[in-house]
């Protein structure tokens, strides 16, 4: 027989249970490049390349290479394009979007000729970070599992009054699992034989305001410093089905589990930047960030459907709410420029990244599991990229590539990404027009429901094969102010 609990023991559970994971940490600190047109077009080598207003988020010692006071903004398009491939069947959506990637303002203040520090520039610059925009859907004919095999897995030995509320309570109130001579002994409405389908559509975005001093002295060494308060919103809509599509099954007909998600917060952190002038050919650069501290609020729910054939049910979770904090890896970056007057440039940059140094912290939790498994999913890794620009007055042309290594350790996934720009920049005495085209594509495996879980009863579950391809068109105009 069932039986209701008491509401304070559902939020109880859901503190305990639902606790951010290394997935959270991983959104939050892969970074791809976004910025300026200008930027993005040498695909982010931009490290020792100099003035552009995406530096103060990357190396702050570049802005000091401006001379002139200057405004910019870059609107840009977005196309992204997500693959899949789950038991021999392919699944494909797609999603546009407008964006903002940059806004901002240099003051430059000029100081005579034989001073040491020649210039001072203050500036202040809006940034995206990330862009979580994605929408996928994957879709396959399971004969051997169903997620109400998780849900059996994970409440057997439970007794039924202390179920979790956010997931295998919600399957007992459906009776997608029900009590067996006991109660906390489970049996299971299916078995497997079903179509499954998944559609996971994501929005937000990771942006910064920061604002930055730079100085340049005797020209020959540059130096940078910002402060930046990121900000991250991030919502989700998870919908999971599972269908008897060729009514081979007793007593089923569906199921639906909808998973809802969003994120909230705000960070802070410090970037430090030094470029030296080798010589009028040669720039060197290095910058470093110190970890960003996130303060995140989380509010989830969870919506589980049955249609067992006579009787459809529906059972809701109540509210989750977590609070938390998420310190993100020390990022560190270095370049070099190589200068051709008249002609161009030719510019490279290294970054180094160690994404199993990313932790999760809370007055009540100490996050354990989730830590211990960030420190062994994810591994310290180097990101390479590199830009050419050809100078045809008053055009320029460029062209950039980039390589992001997966963040994954011993191989558990893929999740490389590669980057291919290119654009061109019209010039004039007072304002100029960048324009430039980017293409990201990265693939990963994905699991409609936990491996491990499954492992418990026996069971296992194929990974469905997902590629992102993501298209940028942006557009920057900058004007001179003096």
């Amino acid at each position: 027989m069932k039986r209701i609990t008491l509401f304070f023991i559902y939020l109880i559970v859901a503190k305990l249970i639902f606790s951010q994971n290394e997935i959270d940490a991983l959104r939050y600190t892969y970074l791809l490049p976004i910025g300026t047109a200008r930027y993005l077009g040498l695909a982010g080598a931009y490290n020792s390349t100099g003035a552009d207003l995406s530096m103060i988020s990357i190396n702050p010692a570049g802005l000091a290479q401006y001379k002139k006071s200057e405004f910019s903004f870059t609107p840009a398009f977005n196309f992204t394009f997500t693959q899949s491939s789950y038991l021999k069947k392919e699944g494909k959506d797609n999603l546009f979007s407008l964006k903002l990637p940059n806004i901002g303002l240099v003051f430059v203040k000029n100081e005579s000729e034989d001073a040491k520090w020649t210039r001072w520039q203050m500036a202040f610059a809006f940034n995206t970070l990330a862009n979580f925009n994605h929408s996928i859907f994957i879709h396959g004919n399971n004969a051997t599992s169903s997620i109400v095999d998780v849900f059996y897995a994970l409440a057997n030995g439970t007794p039924y009054t202390k179920l979790n509320p956010f997931d295998t309570k919600l399957a007992f109130d459906t009776y997608l699992i029900d009590t067996l001579g006991g109660s906390s002994s489970y049996t299971k409405a299916v078995e497997g034989g079903l179509l499954q389908k998944r559609s996971i559509f994501t929005r937000g975005y990771l942006n910064e305001f920061a604002v930055a001093m730079s100085g340049s002295y005797k020209g020959k060494i540059y130096l940078g410093a910002s402060l930046g308060v990121p900000y991250i919103c991030y919502n989700e809509e998870n919908y999971y089905s599972e269908v008897d599509d060729a009514d081979t099954l007793a007593h089923f007909k569906s199921l639906k589990v909808n998973n809802f998600l969003t994120t909230k917060g705000t960070g802070i952190n410090l970037k430090l930047g030094l470029i030296y002038i080798i010589n009028n050919y040669m720039r060197w650069g290095l910058s470093m960030q110190i970890p960003t501290a996130f303060y995140l609020k989380d509010n989830f729910h969870t919506i589980v459907q049955s249609n067992l054939e006579t009787t459809s049910y529906e059972s809701s979770s109540p509210t989750g709410i977590n609070t938390y904090t998420l310190t993100t890896p020390f990022r560190m970056e270095s370049g070099l420029t190589l200068l051709y007057p008249e002609i161009g440039l030719l510019s490279f940059a290294c970054e180094l990244v160690n994404y199993n140094q990313a932790r999760l912290r809370d007055a009540g939790n100490p996050f354990s599991e989730a830590n211990e498994a960030i420190a062994t999913y994810y591994r310290q890794t180097f990101n390479y990229k590199g830009g050419v620009e050809i100078l045809l007055a008053p055009f320029a042309l460029r062209a950039g590539y980039a390589y992001f290594s997966s963040p994954y350790n011993n191989n558990l996934n893929d999740g490389s990404t590669q980057v291919f720009s290119g654009g061109f920049r019209y010039q004039e005495a007072n304002y100029y027009v960048d324009v430039t085209y980017s293409y990201q594509k990265q693939k990963e495996n994905f699991y409609m429901y936990d491996p491990q879980v499954l492992e418990k009863i026996g069971k296992s579950i194929e990974p469905t094969s997902l590629k992102h391809n993501q298209h940028y068109f942006l557009f920057t105009l900058g004007i001179k102010l003096d």
